[in-house]
């Protein structure tokens, strides 16, 4: 699990490395930006149901309560996080981009972060409970 994981981030940093290198150019490239997005959002929506739809539900088969209940709130974070992402991406279409590209790459840079930090959250606590559970 934790090597399926991995590999997800690693897809998930290649693609935001790729977005942060198109928004240093001076305007929007119309067609490696809105490639880059969708490429980054398919990655990470499949991130997403992978701990919902195998990693959670085989750490919950043994886990005591306080494993349960971190991978409950893992499960609300994700919530959560796809809700902000969801907003951030139906607001930042092509065309609201290209009206205001300072705005996106400002706006772009915070989604970066809740998404690097959701990383590190859920590599360090499926770490953990990996050590206590019997898969």
């Amino acid at each position: 699990m934790l090597r399926t994981l991995s590999d997800y981030h690693r897809r998930i940093v290649l693609g935001l490395d790729e977005i942060r290198r198109l928004c240093r150019d001076d305007a929007p490239d119309p067609v490696i930006l809105p490639r880059a997005r969708a490429a980054l959002g398919q990655v990470s929506i499949e991130r997403s149901r992978f701990i919902n739809q195998v990693v959670v539900p085989r750490l919950l088969v043994s886990a005591n309560y306080a494993s349960a209940r971190d991978m409950l709130a893992l499960q609300r974070s994700f919530a959560a996080y796809r809700l902000v992402s969801d907003q951030h991406v139906s607001h930042w279409t092509d065309e609201t981009i290209a009206a205001d590209w300072q705005g996106y790459r400002v706006a772009a840079a915070a989604i970066w972060r809740m998404m690097e930090e959701q990383m590190d959250d859920e590599q360090d606590l499926i770490s953990r409970h990996l050590e206590h559970v019997n898969l």
